[in-house]
Formats: structure tokens, sequence, C-alpha cells
């Protein structure tokens, strides 16, 4: 898409009540939903060091305020249908991802939504942000923190998984990473989370070691983390 052209996004969304409790923040947790939501966006210039010049125009977008509420629905509605599911990141909706840091990720321009035939089927977090831990990690590469970029939350609707929707999401922030110059994505997965670890590999990141983090729907546990180095210096 052009800078400053206009588009228009058309988000189904099925009527569902939250479930067993799950509570989200600005709306209570049997307020159905609404069926069908046209959102009007109007894009800005953007700065050539933007991350929106390296999208994928049919796949990927940078999520926009106006967006907030859908992005925060699809998490929740995704959380409460993998409650069942053997290989699960264990978020917790109020807990991990918030209302809060969704809403930080679009306005700081990090939170891409991966949209297909009209359907939100993706989300992630591209950013700086990590583990205190990883500071002390044998990475193959040692880089300052705003040459690398972590993927947060990646997820994929549960009616489009095994579809090869999240290797395109990866394969989109990997060619975004690269006209950023950026010098190497890295994160960390549930060491339980098997698919997750076989895609990432798959894709040419690296296992690099096994860490006890902390985080606040998990609890202390262990991590795996990968690396994929884009340049070596």
């Amino acid at each position: 898409m052009k800078p400053g052209g206009t588009y228009k996004i058309i988000l189904k969304e099925t009527l569902i009540n939250c479930l067993r409790g799950m509570k989200c923040k600005a709306r209570g947790a049997q307020e159905p939903r609404h069926i069908q939501k046209y959102v009007e966006v109007t894009s800005t210039a953007q700065r050539s060091d933007s991350p929106a010049q390296a999208i994928n125009q049919g796949f990927l977008k940078q999520a926009t305020i106006e967006e907030a509420d859908t992005v925060r629905d699809f998490y929740c509605d995704l959380i409460d249908s993998m409650r069942d599911i053997e290989y699960k990141p264990a978020w917790k909706m109020g807990i991990y991802p918030t209302e809060q840091i969704l809403r930080d990720a679009i306005k700081e321009k990090t939170l891409f939504m991966a949209v297909m035939d009209d359907h939100l089927v993706g989300t992630m977090i591209l950013n700086h942000n990590c583990a205190r831990e990883y500071e002390n990690v044998e990475w193959r590469i040692k880089a300052e923190k705003e040459d690398i970029i972590i993927i947060h939350a990646l997820a994929v609707s549960l009616s489009f998984q095994r579809k090869g929707i999240a290797r395109q999401m990866v394969s989109g922030a990997i060619d975004i990473c690269k006209k950023q110059s950026v010098r190497a994505i890295r994160l960390d997965v549930l060491h339980t989370n098997l698919p997750a670890e076989k895609l990432y590999l798959s894709m040419g990141f690296q296992y690099i070691d096994t860490l006890k983090l902390f985080y606040e729907d998990t609890g202390l546990t262990d991590f795996k983390l990968f690396e994929l180095v884009l340049q070596e210096h």
C-alpha cells in the first residue's frame, strides 16, 4: 500500500461469550461480540525507516489504535479456544497479553496483523524488549539492543492453524527485519511448545539454550531460546 492510501478492512468475528470466568478489560464476560466489524483506516506517510515500508501488502499490516478492541478480542477468543489443546503458549488473558501491552504495542507501531480474505488470522509483536536473563546468554553474535528484534505473542487463529500462516508471519517478520538492517531475531518458546520449536528450527533459527524464565502467565519455568542471525557484522 502506498503512503497516504486509504483502505477498508472488513473483520468478521463470530458471536461468542467469554467462558469459564474469563475476564477481558473494557467488556463484561457475558457481553456479546459484534458479528461483523468495519474499520475504516486512513494511513499517514511513513518515515523511511518505518517497519511498515517492509510489510507484505497482501498479508501483514500494522495494527491501528482503531483496531485495538479487535486485537484484544482475537487473543481472548484464541486463549479460550485453546484451553484443551495439547500444545499451547500458556497465555492468560488479563495477565499476558494484557490489553495495555497490546495497546502500547499498537501505539509504538510494533503490533502486526495477518489478514487473509478480510479475516484477522494472526497477530504478533516485534520489538526490542526481552527478559533481563537474555543479557547472560551466549548468543551467536554480540549486538546492541536496538540491533535485535524479539518476536512476542505470535498467535494464529485456531481455525487457521496448520495452514502455513505462522510460517508466513515469521517470513514476513524476517523480511521486515532485513529491510531495517536488524542483525538478529531472537525469541523464547515454552519448553513444551513443540510445534513452535519445529517451526523456528525449520526456518533457520538456531537453538541457543534453555533457561528458567519468570513470566506472569507461566511462573518460573523452562524456556528454549532461539536466534536467527541476519548480519554477522
